[in-house]
């Protein structure tokens, strides 16, 4: 690839979107590829190379090395030593992984050169030694020149640059007043003619005589000593191209990858793209998936949440997400909640799905947990795997809570069904939505999303012990964000 980094990111978007990800989800986004990897969809679209970049960079674990080492070394030297070692074991473009890092570093905070250094060169590069080549110097006047022929010979300058006897040149500059020299002329220069009859002749004291052409015989030897050199560096380039030195590049094996599409990722040296399925745990027996139809979204926001709605959500024009305001928000600390209406679409049991986000994982932790404790239940109660279920607080409600994990990460999930004045936070009954009014009972999903420090709850309120169902979606990973 063309190591010139100044073909990435001409326009600066790059380095807007990685900002504006930082602003929306704090500086932990930087240590998560997948997450920047759905915002750069929407973010940088048109700017696959440099969003693959940063990408690779966040897997890399850039953000934690420059946490580490600017302390101690300063963030330019931190930078590139982190570029190097990401060149290393991700087979990119030196130059390009000096980008990626320095992008990253700019987004922690860390004031860095805006044009770092390049690279080293490879340790192992050498460039064979060429002998100077020495130019015979003009020889002196011959002795015995009159007086008046050195005065009226005005000598060509010497091949290569002014003479070596006169004035460097430069702008012309009219003389401040009568001219300084013995003999009216520039000091320096060459003298100006007798002025008269009485008028000594002869040379100045501070004026040497100019050196008379090259003969013949040193412009012959100058042009071999050219020829000579210009064999050299033939020869030179020659050798260079067979044995990979510089300036030609060593092909490396496997060849360099400067950065994968959008959505994929390195793994060795080729770019595969992330599973899309997750093993959660036995699938129930009970089970009923969603047939989404290729219609968009009726999305009616562009928020950070809204951006990473699993198309479970977003695959049929029936169901409506909206941005819940921050004055309705059920969760306290919320940083973002989306609410989905699936009412009217009659391929799913879900007549909601509630998406509550969080600055980081501790705060969607403690909804969680307010979820359970709330509404009656206890943390490891029953037994999710096989939806034994135990008896709720109420007494007229069961549930039961346990732990999932996925190929990718591990979170918490609670399975309900019972009194439809389930409190979904802030004193939020699920009886309050619209298509659950009047409703005695309802069945509920909630569950922790880690990958993106947010909690979402899954909502039946057809009366029908729907509850299987709800865990049979989980299950198969239609709730999860960015899915």
């Amino acid at each position: 690839m063309n190591s010139d980094t100044g073909s990435l990111d001409p326009q600066g978007q790059a380095r807007q979107a990685l900002a504006a990800a930082v602003k929306d989800y704090g500086p932990r986004v930087l240590s998560n590829p997948a997450l920047l990897s759905n915002l750069f969809k929407d973010l940088l679209p048109g700017s696959p190379r440099e969003a693959s970049l940063l990408v690779a960079a966040a897997e890399g674990g850039t953000a934690s090395m420059l946490e580490q080492q600017v302390a101690g070394i300063g963030p330019d030297a931190a930078v590139r030593t982190i570029a190097g070692e990401l060149s290393q074991g991700r087979a990119l473009d030196p130059q390009a992984s000096l980008w990626a890092v320095g992008e990253m570093a700019r987004a922690m905070g860390y004031p860095v050169n805006d044009t770092p250094p390049s690279a080293p060169p490879p340790a192992d590069a050498t460039i064979p030694w060429v002998a100077p080549v020495v130019m015979p110097a003009p020889s002196a006047p011959a002795m015995g020149v009159a007086p008046a022929v050195a005065a009226a010979y005005t000598p060509p300058p010497p091949p290569g640059g002014p003479p070596t006897w006169g004035p460097a040149p430069g702008p012309a500059v009219p003389p401040a007043g009568p001219p300084s020299g013995p003999w009216g002329g520039a000091p320096g220069g060459p003298p100006a003619p007798p002025a008269g009859p009485g008028t000594p002749v002869g040379l100045p004291p501070a004026w040497a005589p100019p050196p008379p052409p090259p003969r013949k015989g040193n412009g012959i030897m100058a042009l071999i000593a050219v020829g000579v050199v210009v064999v050299l560096v033939l020869a030179y380039f020659g050798i260079a191209a067979a044995a990979k030195l510089p300036p030609f590049k060593a092909t490396a094996s496997p060849t360099p990858v400067a950065a994968c599409p959008t959505g994929e990722h390195l793994q060795g040296s080729v770019c595969v793209a992330p599973s899309a399925s997750a093993t959660i745990r036995a699938t129930p027996t009970a089970s009923q998936t969603a047939a989404p139809s290729s219609s968009p979204s009726a999305s009616s926001s562009l928020t950070p949440l809204a951006k990473i709605l699993p198309s479970f959500v977003t695959g049929s024009s029936t169901n409506n997400c909206s941005e819940e305001p921050s004055s309705a928000y059920v969760a306290t600390g919320a940083s973002d909640e989306e609410l989905c209406d699936l009412s009217n679409n009659p391929n799913v049991v879900e007549d909601y799905l509630l998406y509550v986000g969080f600055p980081t994982e501790s705060p969607a932790t403690a909804y969680y947990t307010s979820l359970v404790t709330g509404n009656g239940m206890k943390t490891g109660g029953g037994d999710c795997s096989s939806l034994t279920l135990a008896n709720a607080s109420d007494g007229s409600s069961q549930y039961c809570e346990d732990t999932y994990t996925t190929s990718s990460s591990s979170g918490s999930d609670f399975v309900f069904t019972g009194n439809a004045d389930f409190d979904l936070g802030n004193d939020n009954p699920i009886s309050s939505l619209q298509a659950c009014s009047g409703e005695t009972t309802a069945d509920v999903l909630g569950f922790t999303d880690p990958t993106y420090a947010a909690v979402g709850v899954a909502i039946s309120c057809t009366g029908e012990q729907e509850y299987s169902s709800l865990n049979s979606d989980f299950t198969a990973g239609d709730f999860f964000l960015g899915g």
